[in-house]
């Protein structure tokens, strides 16, 4: 097949779920398959440009992602959608993969699958739906609208949670089969990665938003000293509350319990930290998926996260056995990390438990899963053709 991976982030050069979904996947599909990326020119030289045995395909040179206040800019999900019709390669592709986000580059991709009879499959990382409003303001009516419109463009919607696919279906897709393809880690990369970096007892990975919600677990520790008054966490991450989150570490005395390493480019050291550390901690108020919680587990770590009506983390938590659920505030987050800390042996069962399930989780399997969801909607595809001629 001729695959045709379609997002404005492309990794390495922006960094996060989806940019690591694809590029897992276009390294494992391009061993069989013909895999082209179409993106922004991140490099710089030609437009279009091949590594790793996947054809990279710039329709313009990037454009800011985020505002001032941290959020994705609309402007670059215009400038990108509308480079998108008038760049598009001319390749006769079997299939076109456009992620969800950041909604606009669905509507030129759909007119331009639909004008070459080619099955577009649209990947749902997460889905809002009323979120916006919260998070907007008056003007997230106007970004349901897009959302739910973008929806109805999903020829081949695929989502990455089955909490993503049950939001979906109940907003916009009742009437569609909604398969859900996860996210995953490549396990044997991270298995052979020795542990390195600084001990820490509680260690935190994510852009630094305040949906990450990184001040409940600032004030967790703060409680958690009182037991254990020489424990360490480790805050990796940058982001726009950076300032504000270090300023609160301050304010509560913090100064020798937490620490912050800013981003981490090597995912060696990332993995290496990751190792030296005993529980994972995402107390995130919003997550698609929650790749790094699979990403810690897989280093051997439990997770802890918190129980948020727009979360699809804690369906990545069997309940003790690879990590805890908790509510949504300090105390409640505080008393399932104490529970751990203080019960070693409990801890090194879930950590080895976390190994296990993590490992099912490969990006070959994921890989293998996606290649047949595209291999179904290319063959269906060519049955509706073939009926339509017989007419």
């Amino acid at each position: 097949m001729k695959i045709a991976f379609v997002y404005d982030a492309l990794y390495p050069f922006t960094k996060g779920g989806g940019e690591k979904r694809y590029h897992e996947l276009a390294k494992r599909l391009a061993s069989r398959h013909e895999v082209h990326f179409v993106s922004w020119q991140y490099w710089p030289s030609g437009p279009s440009v091949q590594g790793d045995g996947v054809w990279y395909h710039g329709v313009g040179q990037p454009k800011p992602f985020y505002g001032r206040d941290g959020r994705r800019t609309i402007s670059e999900a215009v400038a990108f959608a509308s480079r998108l019709l008038r760049s598009f390669p001319t390749e006769r592709f079997d299939v076109i993969d456009c992620s969800s986000i950041p909604y606009f580059p669905t509507f030129p991709c759909r007119l331009i699958a639909r004008s070459r009879h080619i099955p577009l499959v649209v990947t749902w990382h997460e889905f809002w739906d009323d979120y916006w409003l919260s998070y907007l303001g008056w003007r997230g009516h106007l970004a349901r609208l897009v959302e739910h419109a973008s929806a109805r463009l999903s020829q081949v919607p695929v989502a990455v949670s089955t909490f993503t696919a049950r939001r979906l279906a109940r907003a916009v897709l009742a009437d569609h089969h909604l398969p859900v393809v996860p996210n995953g880690v490549d396990y044997g990369l991270i298995e052979g990665i020795p542990p390195q970096g600084a001990e820490s007892d509680i260690i935190f990975v994510g852009r630094l938003l305040k949906h990450k919600n990184v001040t409940t677990l600032l004030k967790a520790v703060n409680l958690l000293t009182h037991e254990f008054p020489h424990l360490r966490c480790i805050v990796v991450g940058a982001g726009p509350e950076r300032e504000s989150l270090m300023a609160l570490s301050d304010r509560l005395g913090l100064a020798e319990n937490v620490t912050f390493t800013g981003y981490i480019a090597d995912h060696d050291d990332l993995y290496g930290l990751m190792k030296r550390s005993k529980v994972f901690v995402l107390p995130s108020r919003r997550e698609g998926f929650g790749i790094c919680v699979v990403e810690a587990q897989a280093c051997g770590l439990p997770a802890v996260v918190v129980d948020a009506p727009d979360s699809a983390a804690p369906a990545l938590i069997e309940e003790g056995e690879n990590g805890l659920v908790c509510r949504d505030d300090p105390r409640s987050l505080a008393s399932a990390l104490a529970g751990l800390l203080a019960e070693p042996v409990r801890l090194a069962t879930m950590a080895e438990r976390s190994r296990s399930l993590a490992a099912q989780q490969d990006w070959s399997h994921i890989a293998q899963k996606m290649e047949a969801l595209y291999e179904q909607a290319f063959c269906t595809k060519d049955e509706r053709r073939l009926s339509a001629q017989s007419l």
